[in-house]
């Protein structure tokens, strides 16, 4: 009996491990079909979790080591699974007839072994999060750079120009690049398209723009980089001043090569603050800043190297000659017509700011309306120790004179009121012109906003306001802004904020609203050559 018991036990040791051996023979099909269904099972979640771990690191967010191990062993299974996959029909006949029975007893084999280790990755995919802060926001696709110029113009100054940006920002030495000139030259035009080039050619991964402006905002500038940077998180709103910089700092300083541009400096500004490296640390990594400042002394004291400041100058008289015909839009039927033409283009001065308000003001208008232009050009501007750029504020001034419809003037003005560089909802001045009475035989919100547009529409076709890049809103370039908040100064027309509430003081008589909505927008500290009333 003890011998009859120790030959069953032996042959079932023996038997055992052989039959398991002949089930990978036997079995090779259900088995190759079990491990295809295990990865048709976790395949979907591997996609779903890569996604949330890249939408995370966009954000700056840090990875949980959980996560990052559970896709490292999913990853490989299914790497695994694919090369069973395509070896099961190259490998399993030795002829074209015969099955190749090493390659079905080892693919099997492996495919049993890859199915077991998926099934248990399967089961621990119940991780709360892939980050150890969890984003709430949705995804949004990655902007490579700012807005699209659309109707940029290179001549052979501003050829140059961007030549030698782009080859200073190519330069490994060169960590900061500035662009100096007058305003209303077309620095922040430059910039963005630099900025497309650089993304074009691949020199860098990302760039992102914020506008900095006289007044400096950090909390708008932090915004405007965390945007472009995709790196609002769930606490944004809610951190420091300190905090978010951190955030920006450490998003800034990785992997990345981010083109950070800052437009319209005035003075200096601790980039620390806003979360932008400088020094030591912008040397360590692989982003570079490019400013605009109307100041050369501003690219100095903000570290820009000698070459690496780049000087934008105004336009030569044959590219402004060829600006502003483009412009106009204006067949010069005769010499003497073209004569006038001529004596505007040089009263402009070069600056594409003048040239394309001036062109777009005269565009259809008859010769006598030019000769009045030109004569009004020629006379010397008031002089004005507070503006350096008399010239182009008188272009703009005629530009808002030769408007026919005093409303569309008025609503050009209450523009002004808006900080510099705002993204001014039509709504908004929609609801104020209702409330001051801009439009006739207008009784409902939606009849306003229709008229609003008309106006609107008026002023960006006259170049007193800029499209935006967000819907629903309008912009206003800082010289223009500067030429509005004069002419609310003058004697015959006059903006008050009263109690947060709109009057317009004009040849016509006093507007008064109460439709305040917006009135968060407004300034609540108003430019000294306005009233400001408690």
């Amino acid at each position: 009996m003890e011998y009859a018991s120790f030959c069953r036990d032996a042959a079932e040791c023996f038997c055992k491990p052989l039959w398991q051996e002949i089930d990978y023979l036997v079995h090779y099909r259900t088995n190759i079909k079990k491990l295809e269904d295990q990865a048709k099972k976790l395949n979907p979640v591997v996609v779903d979790v890569k996604f949330a771990v890249d939408e995370a690191q966009k954000h700056g967010e840090r990875i949980k080591e959980q996560v990052q191990n559970w896709l490292e062993r999913a990853t490989e299974a299914e790497n695994l699974n694919n090369e069973i996959q395509a070896n099961q029909n190259h490998r399993c006949f030795s002829t074209c007839c015969t099955p190749n029975w090493r390659s079905r007893y080892n693919l099997s084999k492996q495919a049993v072994s890859i199915a077991k280790e998926m099934g248990v990755i399967y089961g621990e995919k119940n991780f709360e999060g892939v980050t150890l802060s969890v984003l709430v926001s949705p995804p949004i696709s990655k902007p490579t750079a700012p807005a699209p110029v659309g109707h940029f113009m290179l001549f052979e100054s501003t050829t140059h120009a961007r030549d030698d940006v782009l080859k200073a920002l190519k330069h490994d030495n060169n960590k900061i690049v500035g662009i100096h000139g007058m305003g209303g030259v077309g620095k922040t035009t430059m910039v963005k398209q630099v900025a497309e080039k650089v993304m074009s050619e691949g020199l860098f991964d990302r760039v992102v723009l914020a506008t900095v402006s006289q007044t400096v905002n950090l909390r708008k500038i932090q915004d405007s980089i965390a945007e472009g940077l995709e790196l609002k998180w769930e606490e944004w709103d809610k951190a420091s001043e300190e905090g978010r910089a951190k955030k920006l700092m450490e998003k800034i300083m990785a992997d990345e090569r981010i083109l950070v541009i800052l437009d319209d400096i005035w003075e200096w500004i601790d980039l620390s603050r806003v979360g932008i490296p400088f020094g030591s640390d912008l040397e360590a990594c692989k982003s570079k800043i490019l400013l605009t400042t109307r100041r050369e002394h501003v690219c100095h004291i903000m570290g820009c190297k000698t070459t690496s400041r780049i000087h934008l100058n105004i336009l030569s008289p044959k590219d402004s000659w060829n600006l502003f015909v483009k412009t106009a839009g204006t067949i010069f039927d005769s010499p003497e017509f073209e004569d006038v033409a001529q004596q505007v283009v040089r009263e402009c001065q070069g600056l594409p700011l003048a040239l394309e308000t001036v062109a777009k003001a005269l565009g259809d208008k008859d010769m006598e309306e030019w000769k009045k232009a030109a004569r009004r050009l020629q006379m010397p501007a008031p002089a004005n120790p507070d503006h350096e750029y008399n010239k182009v504020i008188e272009c703009i001034r005629m530009s808002y004179d030769f408007l026919k419809d005093p409303k569309a003037k008025a609503l050009f003005l209450i523009c002004c009121l808006f900080p510099e560089d705002h993204n001014i909802r039509k709504e908004v001045l929609a609801r104020y012109g209702m409330g001051l009475g801009l439009f006739q035989n207008v009784e409902t919100l939606e009849q306003a906003r229709g008229d609003a547009d008309t106006f609107i529409k008026n002023l960006i076709d006259s170049g007193l306001l800029l499209k935006s890049d967000k819907d629903g809103c309008v912009k206003m370039h800082d010289v223009v802004r500067d030429t509005a908040i004069i002419i609310t100064s003058s004697e015959d027309e006059q903006l008050i904020l009263w109690r947060f509430q709109v009057v317009f003081y004009g040849k016509s008589g006093l507007w008064f609203t109460t439709m305040a909505a917006g009135q968060g927008q407004l300034f609540r500290k108003i430019h000294c050559n306005l009233y400001y009333v408690q």
